[in-house]
């Protein structure tokens, strides 16, 4: 679950102001505990383990990754997040080699990594920037995993985010082959109930129609892509 705030709320003039504070143990743990889900949905579709975080926010996923043995690359266009990051991986041992650059350009060869992933990052942008950063990431890595929230967020928000139903983040990722849609922060007591009875069924349909009504209620989406999608012939998941 994304923990966002506005700017006159929180008092903070920028991200990076807003991600040094999360320098505690317990911001940390509360951190963590809200990613749960989405790590655990990078490490089970990760295709590799060179990877990619683009948008790194505190830095503390990719520290996390490169203490699992990923090698593990951080980039952000703002200098002051990038600086902050380096910061963190000193103190807390990481290993990730972590850079200034834009995600509309990544300065990266084709094909330099196995996998790429960001949480909170797409729904900044409008939608001609959404897929061209998307295929620019596809460019450089083999799968991507991202989070987005949906207009069913009840969170705060930091000023600029984008608030789609599932099916127009689907709509919007004609152009790749969607391999997998989940989803996260289940607030309603039904939808958390219907999201925990589709994970435990075993019998497969009626686990399925459990966890797409879960899904269609979901504060957040995640989807797992690669190149190729319907508009070339490719297929894709089930509409959410």
């Amino acid at each position: 679950m994304t923990v966002r705030v506005t700017s006159e709320e929180s008092g903070r003039g920028s991200w990076a102001e807003y991600y040094r504070d999360l320098d505690t143990l317990p911001r940390i743990l509360e951190y963590f505990n809200n990613m749960g889900e989405f790590i655990a949905k990078c490490r089970e579709h990760f295709a590799g383990c060179n990877i990619l975080e683009v948008g790194t926010g505190s830095g503390l996923m990719a520290i996390y990754f490169s203490q699992m043995n990923y090698s593990v690359t951080g980039l952000d266009r703002d200098p002051d997040v990038i600086a902050s990051n380096q910061r963190m991986n000193a103190m807390l041992g990481g290993s990730v080699r972590f850079v200034v650059g834009d995600i509309l350009r990544l300065p990266f060869r084709e094909n330099a990594f196995d996998a790429c992933y960001h949480q909170g990052l797409m729904e900044h942008f409008d939608p001609p920037e959404i897929v061209a950063a998307l295929k620019a990431q596809t460019a450089v890595c083999r799968r991507v995993i991202f989070a987005v929230p949906t207009i069913r967020w009840k969170g705060g928000v930091y000023g600029d985010e984008r608030m789609w139903t599932g099916q127009r983040w689907l709509d919007l990722l004609a152009p790749f082959r969607v391999i997998d849609i989940f989803g996260m922060a289940y607030n309603s007591l039904p939808t958390r109930g219907c999201n925990m009875l589709g994970r435990r069924l075993t019998s497969h349909r009626p686990a399925w129609l459990y966890r797409k009504l879960a899904l269609r209620s979901a504060d957040e989406i995640g989807f797992v892509i690669e190149a190729g999608g319907r508009e070339s012939g490719g297929r894709s998941a089930e509409s959410c």
